[in-house]
């Protein structure tokens, strides 16, 4: 499957039948099929993909193990073409993008958990290992620009379908092809203790949030989905004793149905939750019951997407210059916000 640009299409190819789907019938529960009259010499297809600038159509032929230049309607080339890739003999290739941005061919070696760039020849250009991205099952690659809203506009990314596995769902990686330095550290984390706070009563299953509260000498948990369980008791905000004993419980659901991070500022009190479904972070007080997650809490809430966030899932507080610290799950980054 592989989207050709120049005449806003889907096209599917499977032995020898090529099929096409034009864009704007894509989201029909049954959109009309075009049959394509080609001859595709192509045994075993792995991958497709089409060049946005020519609109040539190229397929990965995984019998040869050689890049197919097809013929389509637009008549050029009128017959195919093929391109060796002699460094991939004998190996087995899924999977063909090509990068807009340098107009090389990837394909992938899965066994070998390779990318491989190549120029229109065939010659290799550049070798990446994919082994640290956990890829279970490659199915089919391509290009397109970052889902990070605080990158370059023009930055492209590799998005790679992976089918997963017995034990691994399917999913879609989005990932660079700049080499990542790994980290070294001397430092071993030594596991103290676990606590099972879907075992409290009543129950946190899904604690997204974790912060805090030094006076109290309390761990507040803030639980992101237990209100669309069964077992939900008007309950989503828990503080447990460093022991894992449930010493009081709150609610956010009247503002908040998705607290997804906590932090916590002891010199004034404020709690700070992120909601990733709203795009805020609440600051919030006790009110006179000196409880937090109760009607009676002084409230108020920043809208982090105007700086680039479009998923708050974290929130924190720098001690030494008090700015508020939500991540985003998205952008995959941190934003100091001066409250």
């Amino acid at each position: 499957l592989a989207f050709d640009p120049a005449r806003d299409r889907l096209v599917a190819l499977e032995g020898g039948d090529a099929l096409a789907v034009a864009d704007a019938d894509v989201s029909a529960r049954q959109p009309a099929t075009t049959r394509i009259d080609t001859d595709v010499p192509v045994g075993d297809a792995r991958g497709a993909t089409f060049d946005p600038a020519t609109g040539a159509w190229f397929v990965l032929d995984g019998g040869t193990g050689t890049i197919v230049r097809a013929p389509t309607a637009a008549g050029a080339p009128r017959s195919p073409g093929r391109i060796a890739l002699p460094t991939l003999s004998g190996q087995r290739v899924q999977g063909l993008a090509l990068n807009p941005r340098d107009g090389l061919f990837y394909v992938a070696t899965p066994d070998a958990g390779l990318l491989y760039a190549f120029d229109h020849s065939g010659t290799t250009k550049a070798t990446y290992s994919l082994t640290s991205l956990d890829v279970r099952d490659l199915r089919a690659m391509a290009f397109a620009p970052s889902a990070d809203p605080t990158d370059d506009p023009e930055a492209v990314h590799l998005y790679i379908a992976d089918a997963g596995d017995a034990t691994t769902l399917g999913r879609v990686v989005e990932t660079t092809l700049t080499a990542q330095a790994a980290v070294a550290s001397s430092d071993a984390a030594t596991l103290v203790q676990t606590l099972h706070v879907s075992q409290l009563n009543p129950p946190s299953p899904d604690p997204g949030g974790i912060t805090y509260m030094p006076a109290a000498d309390r761990l507040l948990l803030a639980d992101s989905e237990v209100e669309e369980m069964p077992i939900f008791q008007g309950v989503n905000l828990f503080q447990i004793t460093r022991g894992g004993q449930l010493a009081d419980t709150g609610v956010t659901t009247p503002y908040s149905n998705e607290p997804a991070g906590a932090g916590f500022n002891p010199a004034d009190g404020t709690l700070f939750l992120s909601d990733d479904n709203l795009n805020r972070v609440f600051a919030v007080r006790p009110g006179p019951d000196g409880r937090y997650g109760t009607p009676d809490d002084p409230r108020t809430s920043i809208n982090t997407t105007p700086f680039g966030s479009p998923d708050a899932e974290g929130g924190e507080r720098d001690p030494a210059t008090g700015h508020g610290l939500p991540a985003d799950g998205v952008a995959r980054g941190m934003y100091g916000v001066d409250p």
